[in-house]
């Protein structure tokens, strides 16, 4: 039970939340968010099925909307591949610049810091994990750091434009790629709320001031959203 502190100032009483009250209160205001971004996930899972989703060795997620699906299905991957008894897998992100610049160095130095994640996986396939594709550009940005590092990889999206000919090659992903596509509007898009970040062209994501409460509900949707799927993926309902 969460505790309300109740405080007398002689002339009007204020009520003062706890933590774990606001954080209530914040999840409850964001349900019906959650509840799309759920189905898409779960449409994902559907889709790729748990053999394939427990064979992956690496999560990428793209910053910053894409931060909180690649959470979500990184927690999948790992509760399957604990099940089989095999190692839990390592999650990384990148922040992609789908604007006008082509300037991939930025991206590259990002990729370089976060070498001791990525080492090591050559051959190994990952996962990419990205909020919306529409035109497929912001994937060919990962598609070059992946291939140079000689890591496979499929792409699982919470929605698309459509994913024709045209998208895919934009996106430059190598033949035998798989596109999950959750088939989601765009649902987390500047929510800077909900990641406490903020997507900084060419840079590394911007931290913003914004209530931890928001922060700490968005993750208690993570969690809870994985160990649905999981449990639908373990009862063959996915």
């Amino acid at each position: 039970m969460f505790r309300i502190r109740r405080q007398d100032t002689g002339k009007s009483q204020t009520v003062e939340h706890s933590f774990p009250d606001r954080v209530a209160q914040q999840f409850e205001a964001y349900r019906s968010q959650f509840a799309a971004v759920n189905d898409a996930v779960r449409e994902i899972a559907s889709e790729a099925g748990e053999q394939q989703l427990g064979s992956y060795a690496l999560v990428v997620g793209d910053d910053t909307s894409g931060r909180l699906p690649a959470l979500i299905l990184h927690q999948i991957i790992n509760r399957i591949r604990v099940r089989s008894g095999a190692p839990k897998v390592p999650i990384l992100f990148i922040q992609t610049n789908s604007g006008l610049s082509d300037n991939q160095d930025p991206l590259e130095a990002a990729w370089a810091r976060r070498a001791g994640i990525w080492k090591g996986l050559a051959g190994q396939r990952a996962l990419v994990v990205t909020e919306y594709i529409q035109t497929g550009r912001h994937l060919a940005q990962l598609s070059n750091l992946l291939g140079n590092a000689s890591i496979p990889f499929d792409v699982a999206t919470l929605g698309s434009d459509g994913l024709d000919a045209q998208v895919k090659a934009t996106a430059r992903v190598p033949e035998g790629t798989r596109i999950f596509d959750g088939k989601g509007g765009l649902l987390l898009y500047r929510e800077t709320q909900l990641t406490g970040l903020s997507s900084e062209k060419c840079r590394e994501p911007k931290r913003e001031h914004v209530p931890m409460d928001a922060v700490a509900a968005a993750r208690l949707h993570v969690r809870t959203i994985a160990e649905k799927v999981d449990q639908r993926l373990q009862e063959g309902l996915c």
